[in-house]
């Protein structure tokens, strides 16, 4: 492990996608650190595994019970963390989110790009969206149902690992926003 990392901490996350494909984003509370769109994550506690950490700041987050399909791949570097996803299914929506989520919303991919590049911290959009192109290759390898994991979602996720202002101007044309 680098000083680098060693001097940041480590925080978990999910990616929450549903049986039609929509990812489920928040916006946290007050613009906390200029995201206005992001995934559910924090840090963990002493005696947690890295799943576990991920399922309770989703739960906590966004209200939502998930399971782990499995890890994406890589360590995604913000501002003062360095985050480890893992792609997730709902299960049931078991109370509110909590006070650090101002709102939810489920989106399809294209959406997804275009809100995640709303936010005003360059690292935060930056690492937000390389997450998301590594979500969607995920799930494209582990749904090969169409509109599920189907071409359109692999050549958006290429897309917006090239360039997500593309991908924000696609969604824009499609009227997917």
């Amino acid at each position: 492990m680098s000083e680098r990392d060693e001097a940041m901490r480590g925080s978990f996350g999910g990616v929450v996608v549903d049986r039609d494909g929509k990812i489920l984003l928040r916006t946290p509370r007050g613009g906390f650190g200029g995201y206005a769109w992001t995934f559910a994550k924090g840090g963990g506690e002493p005696e947690e595994s890295a799943e576990q950490a991920a399922l309770r700041e989703v739960l906590e987050e966004t209200g939502w019970e998930c399971r782990i399909v499995g890890p994406i791949a890589g360590r995604f570097e913000g501002e003062n963390t360095i985050t480890s996803y893992f792609l997730m299914e709902p299960l049931r929506q078991l109370s509110p989110p909590d006070r650090e989520t101002a709102e939810l919303r489920w989106v399809t991919p294209k959406t997804a790009a275009q809100l995640l590049a709303e936010t005003t911290s360059e690292v935060g959009r930056e690492r937000d969206l390389a997450v998301l192109a590594a979500a969607l290759a995920k799930h494209a390898r582990e749904s090969p149902a169409p509109g599920a994991g189907g071409r359109s979602v692999r050549a958006l996720e290429q897309r917006v690992a090239d360039d997500p202002r593309t991908a924000r101007s696609e969604a824009e044309k499609d009227g997917d926003v």
